[in-house]
């Protein structure tokens, strides 16, 4: 069947059609989706980048613009990131050069902070608020690479 812009639209196809008359027809052609953009800025869209041109979704610009930021202290974080993937709390005291009781308390205080029940539903929460997500960890003054 012939679409408003000439082409052939099958009804598991998207229809792009910016305004109610496209609107209209892609529900008689009974269209699955269908955008309100024109074709031309799809193209665009899916031209820049391939090439090189960095290109950044509207919606999700904006979800991480409201996002809240994380109750947690940068070692908090560090400590709940380490517990997410398995170490266990003597693993995290030594990897931190910290003592098993102070990685204990960083532990309670996040599940406190993030309103959970346990560490493991602390680390639900802070990973589906994407604040789990791995940062660089900063050299320490006077360190040395290794060799």
């Amino acid at each position: 069947m012939d679409s408003p812009t000439g082409h052939d639209q099958n009804a598991d196809q998207i229809a792009y059609w910016n305004g109610p008359g496209g609107q209209r027809w892609a529900s008689r052609q009974q269209v699955q989706d269908i955008l309100l953009k024109p074709v031309a800025d799809i193209l665009l869209d899916r031209a820049r980048p391939l090439a090189g041109e960095r290109v950044i979704d509207q919606k999700l610009a904006l979800a991480a613009l409201e996002m809240k930021e994380s109750p947690l202290t940068d070692r908090e974080t560090d400590v709940l990131r380490r517990f997410a993937v398995g170490a266990d709390l003597p693993e995290i005291a030594a990897e931190l050069f910290l003592s098993y009781g102070t990685v204990r308390n960083y532990l309670a205080a996040a599940v406190t902070k993030l309103g959970g029940r346990n560490r493991m539903d602390a680390v639900q929460i802070a990973t589906k608020a994407g604040w789990l997500l791995s940062r660089p960890t900063p050299k320490r003054a006077g360190s040395r690479p290794p060799g």
